[in-house]
């Protein structure tokens, strides 16, 4: 088999044939490369003068995310840095490098922040659709662009020069925000161009980069403030691995890598507006409110229509998937496109139907339209929860507004990237909410209220109207993760079981973070955090770590790697359970046990889980799941660093030590919620 997939002769380069070819190039390359294989694909082609090897499945998006298998750093070519991403992004790192800086964005995972987007983005809808029925067309595309641009430049603490209401309302054409969301959209536009629009994206970047670089300077000197827990202040204070602050440049690089892609949600605006129009009956279902619809219908407008082609890397060192080899140094590609048209995985890819999200839910490596793997500390998008909260907010929006699809050009073509309708998607005839339905709904919020009305005219919506944020139980890739076994959820395995704990405390960690220094809730949070850690690693050393010793190849050595890891861990949480949240000393703690812990997950995640799955059988990981939520009902929950941490004699006092911190948590109050 694998001398039928090696080609006889050198391979061509296949550059010019993808920009030829668009997003079917790698697709058909697959399907040519032997048509019997499905799911877990893979080919070699020759990209930029570089060997490259193609994979597409779950299996290979986790190949794909090791970072023993596949580098950012190099990968990705300068003429996207300088349009997309920017120099020295944050998606041009590895290793310790990215987790560290990939912090200055993991507030983008939690609920709370999400939010907050998606209600500046409703408002901003809001405002603008209320001056649409005074024109005769509105270009969807275009509206969305400035909408979104409002909306998260308010949430971010990006200052814009604001229209007075009746120029708004009229037009956008001569707004500040009209320009930023120009040059926003221009960079994701003319990325993957050859032509004009690659040298607009330059020139827009050029423009926008000068312009925070001068923003995050003047709040540096004293001469502008940033809003308290805004993503301003954050880039402003974030410090790098080295513990330096970002050059100026660099800081708005990445204050750009939360507006641009915010903005970029006007391409699944589109898409939607596009599906509801050639789809009537999704419309019927987004305008009752219905919040797990409304989900499932951004899951799919996102898997349907096309946006990232595929993504790509450097091989490591030098590998192979499915019998194919590429060397060190050359590229590995995901097929985005390909696999979220996947037959074998979607049964009818290339119909448009939401219900499959309800049926079925897929797993976080199936849906990768923004990557895949962990967002919290891989490379996965930490902005996907933002995209999915925008875009069933403005869904449901769009589904109750009133207007008509006049003739125009609503094809999408693929040989274009980033692919859109061609007009845009025009609406006229707008319909201004009227003052009861708007009332309604915003007493309502977006899942209630509302006047149904005949095909082509839905219920209105008004200012206020508060946004649907993604959290519903029936898609496993949480984003924003909500609280308490709304990810991953507790139960399965142990493997599961512990990469949703992991997930628990980073969400601690990243509310601890978006606190202002000195601020009481640290020390309330820091104490959550110190419960749920304790519970976990005794659980850990009691039920884990024996079966790695007895299981996985070298395990004494990984479980002695793992238990000091605990131990130094247990040090520093003793040290700052005697802190208060004003003194400096907690500050420098409570960084410490992040950092520890932060590379303590990692290698589990990324070293001992793999392993452990494919030494132990799943019965047995079963087994150790239920054996590990049972030790974590009685585990302690203060720090005890003198406490033996193997068997027997820790499965022995742990449940003692555990009550005694029971009853002195009760009676003090600590780590409880409000």
């Amino acid at each position: 088999m694998d001398a039928l997939r090696r080609p006889s002769r050198p391979l061509t380069d296949q550059t010019l044939s993808l920009f030829a070819g668009g997003y079917a190039w790698l697709p058909r390359r697959m399907r040519e490369s032997n048509p019997r294989v499905v799911t877990e694909r893979a080919v070699r082609t020759r990209l930029m003068g570089r060997p490259a090897l193609a994979v597409r499945g779950p299996e290979a998006v986790r190949f794909f995310y090791d970072e023993r298998n596949v580098r950012r750093h190099d990968a990705i070519p300068e003429p996207v840095l300088d349009t997309l991403f920017g120099q020295d992004a944050v998606h041009t790192l590895d290793g310790e490098e990215h987790r560290e800086r990939k912090r200055l964005f993991l507030p983008l995972l939690h609920a709370a922040r999400i939010a907050g987007v998606v209600e500046e983005a409703a408002a901003a809808w809001d405002e603008a659709a209320a001056g649409w029925a005074r024109r005769d067309r509105v270009v969807l595309f275009d509206e969305a662009a400035v909408v979104l641009t409002r909306g998260v430049c308010r949430w971010a603490g990006v200052p814009l020069a604001e229209a007075d209401a009746e120029t708004y309302a009229k037009t956008h054409a001569d707004t500040d925000a009209a320009a930023t969301a120009r040059d926003l959209i221009a960079m994701v536009d003319g990325f993957a161009t050859l032509g004009p629009g690659h040298w607009r994206a330059r020139r827009a970047r050029a423009r926008q980069e000068e312009r925070l670089t001068r923003l995050v300077r003047d709040v540096r000197s004293g001469r502008a403030a940033a809003p308290a827990g805004s993503m301003l202040e954050r880039v402003v204070r974030h410090r790098d691995a080295d513990g330096e602050s970002l050059p100026p440049r660099t800081a708005a690089v990445e204050l750009l890598n939360v507006l641009r892609p915010t903005a970029a949600v006007s391409w699944f605006v589109a898409f939607a507006a596009h599906a509801l129009h050639r789809r009537p009956e999704t419309r019927a279902r987004l305008r009752e409110g219905d919040a797990a619809y409304a989900a499932a219908f951004a899951h799919e407008v996102r898997r349907f229509y096309p946006f990232a082609p595929f993504l790509g890397g450097l091989a490591v060192r030098d590998l192979s998937w499915q019998g194919q080899p590429v060397p060190e140094g050359g590229m590995v590609l995901l097929d985005v496109y390909g696999q979220n048209h996947d037959a074998d995985l979607w049964g009818d890819p290339y119909a448009f139907r939401p219900q499959r999200f309800l049926e079925h839910p897929a797993q976080r490596d199936e849906l990768i339209p923004q990557g895949g793997g962990d967002p919290w500390t891989g490379h996965r998008c930490p902005g996907e929860g933002v995209v999915l909260g925008l875009l069933e907010s403005l869904a449901v929006r769009l589904a109750r507004l009133e207007y008509d699809v006049p003739d125009q050009d609503l094809r999408i073509p693929l040989r274009r990237v980033p692919a859109r309708p061609r007009s845009g998607f025009v609406i006229s005839g707008v319909h201004a909410p009227n003052r009861r339905t708007a009332a309604a709904v915003a007493a309502g919020g977006v899942a209630a209220g509302g006047v149904a009305a005949e095909d082509g005219g839905v219920a209105r919506t008004g200012a206020g109207t508060r946004p649907a944020v993604h959290r519903g139980p029936h898609h496993p890739i949480r984003h924003p993760r909500t609280p308490r076994s709304a990810a991953m959820g507790h139960g399965g395995d142990v493997i599961n079981e512990l990469t949703t704990d992991h997930r628990e405390v980073e969400e601690i960690f990243a509310q601890i973070e978006a606190l202002p220094a000195g601020d009481k809730r640290r020390k309330n949070l820091a104490d959550q955090a110190t419960i749920e850690l304790v519970r976990h690693s005794v659980a850990e050393e009691m039920y884990l770590y024996p079966a790695v010793r007895r299981w996985v190849p070298d395990g004494d050595a990984i479980a002695d790697r793992e238990i000091q890891d605990h131990a130094e861990a247990e040090r520093t949480m003793k040290d700052l359970e005697g802190c208060r949240p004003d003194e400096a000393r907690f500050d420098e703690l409570m960084g410490r046990l992040m950092r520890e812990i932060r590379e303590h997950l990692t290698d589990e995640e990324q070293n001992l889980f793999p392993q452990l799955r494919q030494a132990a059988t799943p019965e047995d990981l079963e087994q150790l799941g239920e054996k590990v939520r049972t030790a974590k009902k009685t585990a302690p929950t203060r720090p005890h660093p003198t406490a033996p941490d193997t068997p027997p004699a820790n499965k022995l006092l742990a449940p003692g030590a555990g009550m005694v911190d029971r009853i002195r948590d009760a009676l003090s109050g600590r780590g409880k919620t409000d």
